[in-house]
Parts: C-alpha cells; sequence; structure tokens
C-alpha cells in the first residue's frame, strides 16, 4: 500500500484522541478524537505525525486502518522498529442516534506507516475510557466502560497482551482480594523495573434512588432510579507477577477526586497533570465540570 505525507496545519480542535510519543525518535503520533459544535459531533480517523525537531505537523494516509474513534487508547512499543498499538474507543453519527464501541486491536508499523488489524481471541469486551500500558514485553489494560443507550457498564478488570506471542490473557484476583473498583477516566502508568502499575482516581456512574415528591402518591410510587456520577482519589498498586492489588498511602497534599488527568512516570516519581471534577447538576441532567491545572508528584 501506498503512503502519502503531506504538510499540514496543527489539527483543529478536537478530544479524546491520543498523542504517542515515537519510542526511537522524537516524534509524536496523534490519532483520532472527536468534536461536537453544539449541533453536530464529528470522529475522526486521522493520522498525524509531528516532528518536534520540526515544530511541524504531517498528515499519513495509508491503507485500511483503525474506522474513526475517540476515547480509545494507544501506546507505542520500540521491538521490531517501533509499533503503535491501539484498541477499542467510541464512535457515534453526527445526530448522535447510533453509537458503539470497539474491542478491536490494532498496531501501525512506524518503519513502514502500515496498519495491520489483529483478531486474537479472549480479549477485553468493546469499551472505551479505559487505560492501557505497556509493561516489559505486553500491553496492559485496565477498566472503561460500555453504553449501549439501555444500560452502563463500568469495569475493574485487568487484560495482559503478549506481544511475542499476539495473545490475551486475563489477570483474575483471588476470591475476596482487594481491588479498585470499575472506573473509566483513570490515570494508570507502568514502572516497569519494579513489575507494577500505578493507578490513580477515575470516574463511575452509580445508580441511586430519587424521590420525587408527589401529594397524590405514596412513597413507593414516587421512588426513581437515577445515575450519579462518582469520581476517586484512590491510588492502587498492581503486582504484575502475583495479580495482587494493593492501595498505597496518600501522605503530603494529594490531589483532589477527579478523572482524565495524565500521569507519567519520572525518575522514580509519579507525575499528574489536570483532570476535571463533574458534579452532577440539580436536575440531573447536565453536568458542572471543574477543569484543573495543578501538577503534583508522588
Amino acid at each position: 500500500t501506498t503512503v502519502k505525507e503531506e504538510l499540514v496545519p496543527p489539527p483543529p480542535p478536537r478530544c479524546n484522541g491520543s498523542l504517542t510519543a515515537h519510542p526511537l525518535k522524537d516524534e509524536l503520533f496523534f490519532f483520532g478524537g472527536e468534536y461536537f459544535d453544539g449541533k453536530r459531533i464529528t470522529f475522526y480517523a486521522e493520522l498525524l505525525r509531528y516532528s518536534i525537531k520540526r515544530n511541524e505537523w504531517r498528515k499519513v494516509t495509508t491503507g485500511k486502518g483503525p474506522p474513526p474513534r475517540s476515547a480509545h487508547q494507544a501506546v507505542a512499543v520500540p521491538s521490531a522498529g517501533g509499533q503503535l498499538f491501539i484498541f477499542g474507543g467510541e464512535f457515534s453519527s453526527p445526530n448522535q442516534q447510533q453509537f458503539h464501541h470497539y474491542r478491536d486491536l490494532w498496531s501501525l508499523d512506524l518503519s513502514t506507516l502500515q496498519w495491520e488489524n489483529h483478531a486474537a481471541k479472549g480479549g477485553p469486551s468493546a469499551r472505551s475510557g479505559h487505560r492501557m500500558v505497556h509493561v516489559k514485553d505486553k500491553l496492559l489494560l485496565f477498566g472503561g466502560f460500555f453504553d449501549n443507550l439501555r444500560e452502563v457498564k463500568y469495569y475493574n478488570d485487568v487484560h495482559l497482551f503478549d506481544l511475542s506471542l499476539y495473545k490475551w490473557s486475563k489477570i483474575v484476583p483471588q476470591q475476596g482480594a482487594p481491588v479498585p473498583a470499575p472506573r473509566s477516566g483513570c490515570g494508570l502508568v507502568a514502572d516497569a523495573s519494579a513489575g507494577v502499575v500505578l493507578l490513580y482516581g477515575g470516574y463511575f456512574k452509580k445508580k441511586v434512588v430519587m424521590q420525587q415528591f408527589d401529594s397524590h402518591k405514596d412513597k413507593s410510587q414516587v421512588d426513581e432510579l437515577c445515575e450519579t456520577g462518582v469520581e476517586f482519589k484512590d491510588l492502587w498498586q498492581l503486582d504484575i507477577e502475583s495479580g495482587e492489588w494493593t492501595t498505597l498511602k496518600r501522605s503530603g497534599a494529594a490531589p483532589s477526586s477527579r478523572s482524565g488527568c495524565a500521569v507519567v512516570l519520572h525518575r522514580r516519581r509519579l507525575v499528574l497533570f489536570g483532570g476535571v471534577h463533574d458534579e452532577d447538576t440539580a436536575d440531573g441532567d447536565g453536568l458542572d465540570s471543574t477543569f484543573y491545572n495543578e501538577l503534583y508528584s508522588y
């Protein structure tokens, strides 16, 4: 398949795309994302590469790749000259009447810029808002959510994709062992040298009973189920070998509850930036959001 690259201006506004560092070069790869103009929503399948040294964007046109999506995960690994793996995400029609989640796994060869779809069995279910990291010779995927417009499910499962065998497996904790609550939009980072993954925060919707007052009905007739958002501020560590989760003590000035924050590991420190805290509005139909630009280290 012929690969075409063209110099382009910086991408127009969009959210929930993936921006991933090339594991071997001073380049970034941007894929997907969505933009809502107040009426219609647009999902992208564009692949863009950004040269840090030249400060320039190039649009990459290649063979068949992942369809348009947002809220997926992308992880780059150095093997075979560099590969970019993408899993899952979501898509909606412009009028938001059709909506679905993906459960596909793709890789982009960063040398040839060719996509490959991996139909490996036993992988995670369809979802978005999950997190995926590279640890040793595996991809590790945690959590996320699934919404089919009738029900919403949140996950706290852990899946591993072996990069040498190209096989999925699942980490199943012992019965009764402590595990993080189901969530999406958490911070997840791998400490490969220690063989652990660190998790912070995230978001979950739970069903609660809301009472609608009506003087003509008794209490049992006015209770109504509604969903309310819950955000986390817990810090967990997963040992890859044993599959055991442990909570880490939060000392010092810890971040407040939030989701959608960026986390990286730098010289044995966990560095966290930004995020959002959502509160349901009084009528339950909207959100009041507080965005952060704070920087924390642990």
